[in-house]
């Protein structure tokens, strides 16, 4: 949901406080739907439903508002911010030299350090660089989205009262397809795009400069294929209880 990384103390208090407004704002839109409920005498068994189904529209809401401004941002701003950027240095090789056995030691110490990859703020990067970031962006923004929106359907049909509707499944079943794209596309893409930025940004290895290019570091994750079966899994339960809410039907 959010993460802070320094010594400023004061930043630490922004995040902290921007973390405990952001809770503070979800229990009162619960609350405030429980209040509704109250007022009008209706049953609160769904109000967990009801609260779920706004929460998984007010996600949809900040991507679709949030998500252009990071593209146009991404696209014309003067420095583009990424992390992780990959790089190589020399820097250190005189201080911890990895190639010499360290003598026995009898307690902790540094034998060996290298460094790979920092924040960094580039400019003057090329408008295909600019765009392959963008597009990195987009596509892990879509896959965090992408609960939300299964989520807002479920909980939509429940309160509709036909919670195995075909558009349950079809959600699902669509979900899992878009988990295994996006969730093995947006890793790709990401080192794809941080490899082509350290490649703008820095010279070669063989210019001897202190800091180089870090090359190119793609990585296939594995978790998206368990989510998307999980998904297809439990669009077969919905499409099952379909069946019985049907057979059920022609018996009464």
């Amino acid at each position: 949901m959010g993460s802070y990384t320094g010594y400023d103390a004061w930043g630490l208090l922004r995040f902290v406080g921007g973390m405990l407004l952001f809770l503070a704002v979800i229990v009162g839109a619960v609350l405030l739907i429980a209040r509704r409920y109250r007022r009008r005498g209706e049953d609160t068994t769904t109000l967990a439903v009801d609260a779920t189904l706004t929460l998984c529209g007010v996600a949809v809401g900040l991507f679709l508002i949030s998500m252009p401004f990071t593209i146009v941002q991404t696209m014309t701003a003067a420095t583009v911010s990424i992390d992780d950027f990959p790089f190589q240095t020399t820097l250190f090789d005189n201080r911890f030299p990895c190639e010499i056995e360290s003598a026995a030691k009898t307690h902790p110490g540094i034998d060996c350090f290298g460094v790979s990859s920092a924040w960094a703020t580039v400019s003057g990067l090329t408008v295909g660089v600019r765009a392959l970031i963008a597009t990195d962006q987009l596509l892990w923004a879509l896959l965090a989205v992408l609960p939300a929106v299964a989520l807002g359907v479920i909980c939509f049909q429940l309160l509709r009262g036909i919670p195995f509707a075909r558009t349950v499944t079809r959600t699902l079943t669509v979900s899992a397809v878009a988990v295994l794209v996006l969730g093995v596309a947006a890793p790709m893409l990401d080192g794809i795009s941080k490899g082509a930025a350290s490649a703008a940004a820095l010279p070669s290895g063989e210019s001897g400069a202190a800091f180089t290019e870090g090359g190119f570091s793609v990585t296939v994750p594995a978790w998206p294929i368990g989510a998307a079966l999980a998904l297809l899994a439990l669009a077969a339960v919905f499409r099952y209880g379909a069946k019985l809410q049907r057979d059920t039907e022609l018996l009464v």
